[in-house]
This record gives structure tokens, sequence and C-alpha cells, in this order.
């Protein structure tokens, strides 16, 4: 059985409401392996810091906890990093396992440190790595003219038909980005076409590249595009010297909200290929964001 990313899995008080089983679902895949007569080999493709829906949170000590409360003896083999967090299995270590080269993009593993420490609130790490990633012909630009950034990525790829860009933003970002013309808002992101937004090109009005309709975390999880346009709501700021999040209203129980809205925001920074484009939006409480995301080591566009 390979399930990918595996440290998303649904604990049960998501599974209960959604299922009628008040079972994770590492509990249903080990209980289902169990049943089988000889063996059962489950493999779990893991991505760090990709948890951003409610019921997500437990991780990879879910299925720590499917292992203990389990029939049979389990052997886990991981990486290193990761076989502290199976206390309950007989682990053995292979690091051929950590998969640490990146096909997005030669500077992916610059850019995903870049992230870590700018989420981390470690700037001064984070503009370190900068000079790496953008001496590598990788662009990190922020701005707070949103035309302007559309003006750019469109001038970038004219002679390349073939790119795709577009505008990504948080879920909860629709009080702060609406009066830019960035609808994230349910109804919004229910009427957006998927397939033809990342797949057509310029000129169809249902593509990313026409720069009228924004994806969110959801619908941009797993997937690239050229070059993005980040717009950065107020769901995650810097606010005295550290990055704060408002509460937000959700129907689930959520353990750390400040966590999934630090981890959508990595997902946002992760997408581009050939570079990021940040959009600030010209308000006063997004003031001291802008100013980090410079002292981190973005350039002025």
């Amino acid at each position: 059985i390979v399930f990918d990313e595996a440290q998303r899995m649904w604990d049960s008080e998501m599974v209960l409401p959604k299922h009628g089983v008040a079972k994770s679902e590492p509990d249903l895949l080990i209980t289902i392996a169990e049943r089988l007569e000889k063996w059962t080999v489950l493999v779990g493709l893991i991505g760090g810091g990709q948890e951003i829906y409610a019921g997500e949170e437990g991780g990879i000590g879910l299925w720590n906890s499917a292992i203990a409360s389990g029939s049979d003896e389990w052997s886990v083999t991981c990486a290193s990093s990761l076989a502290s967090s199976f206390p309950n299995a007989k682990v053995t270590v292979n690091d051929a396992l950590d998969l640490t080269i990146s096909l997005r993009s030669q500077q992916a593993g610059y850019l995903h440190k870049w992230v870590a420490d700018l989420l981390d609130g470690d700037i001064a790490s984070a503009a370190k790595i900068s000079l790496d990633i953008r001496s590598h012909a990788f662009p990190l630009y922020v701005t707070r003219n949103l035309q302007q950034a559309k003006d750019y990525v469109v001038d970038r790829y004219t002679d390349k038909p073939n790119a795709r860009y577009g505008m990504l933003a948080s879920s909860k970002s629709e009080r702060i980005l609406s009066s830019h013309g960035i609808d994230t808002s349910f109804p919004a992101t229910q009427r957006l076409k998927i397939a033809p937004w990342y797949n057509k090109g310029r000129g169809n009005p249902d593509s990313g590249c026409a720069l009228t309709s924004a994806v969110t975390e959801f619908q941009c999880q797993g997937l690239e595009l050229d070059f993005p346009i980040v717009a950065w709501a107020d769901d995650y700021r810097w606010e005295s010297n550290k990055w704060i999040t408002k509460a937000s209203r959700s129907k689930y129980s959520i353990k750390d909200p400040f966590q999934l809205r630090k981890n959508v925001y990595r997902v946002l920074l992760t997408r581009g290929r050939d570079g990021v484009v940040v959009f600030v939006p010209e308000s006063g409480s997004m003031d001291e964001t802008y100013h980090i995301l410079l002292a981190s080591g973005m350039q002025l566009l």
C-alpha cells in the first residue's frame, strides 16, 4: 500500500464525522493490512510542513499510535531524521530513503531553507541564503503594486508561450485582498476550473495566465508554476518582531491554527520553478510584513 503525503493522514476526530468510524486513517490502514494472511508493506511518502487542513495535525505520531494499537509486530524502515517518531516499532535506519534532490528547480533546496528560515523568524539566516538563491538566477521579488507584478511576469515570458504563471493566495485572505480584485472566497474557489487554470495558455479567460483569478493553498499544493505571484495577506503577518496569525472560524477542531497558517505560506512560497514575486497590499497592518520580506533578502521589484 502506497500513501502519498503520509504525514497528512486524518485523525479520528476528522474520520468520525466523515465516515462514522472513530479511528484515524493510519489505524484503519494498519487494521486492513493485518487482515492479509502473509505480509504487507505500507509505503508512506512524507513531505515536511505540508499540513494545511484541519484533522492533519497529528502528523507522523498517528502512525506510531496505530502501530502500538495493532495486533501484529511491525518493522519500520526510515531515514534517521524520523527514527525517533516510532518508539512503538522495531526501527531500521536507512538514509537512502531521505530524498534530498528536488526535480522542481535547481534552487529548490535553497528556496525551501530560505522559506523555512523566513517563516521561523530567522531573518538574518534567510537574508544570507537569499544571496545564494539570487546568484543562481532565481529572483525573489516583492512589491506593493499588484499591476507591476502582473506586468513583470507577462513581460518575462513574452517569448515563451508555454510558460505558466498565476496568482496564489491564502484561503483566509478574502478580506484584505478583495479590494485588489483577488477573490479567495469559497464561492469563487468553487467556481474556478483547476485544469484550465494550470494548463490553458494566455488568451484563455480560464487560464491562470489571465491573472484574473487566484488559487489557494488547497488548489496549488503539489502543483507548480514557472513564476507565481504570491499575494500575502494579514492572516500571517509580521508584528512586533514576530509572526502572528488572526483567529479564524472553522467547523472542525484545530489544535494549532498558527502552525497551519505557517504551513499555508510555506506551500504558497514554494510553487515556483523560475522565481517568485510577492505582492503585499498597501495597508498599515501589512507595513511590517513588507519590510521584513525586504530584510529577508527579497528585492524590490
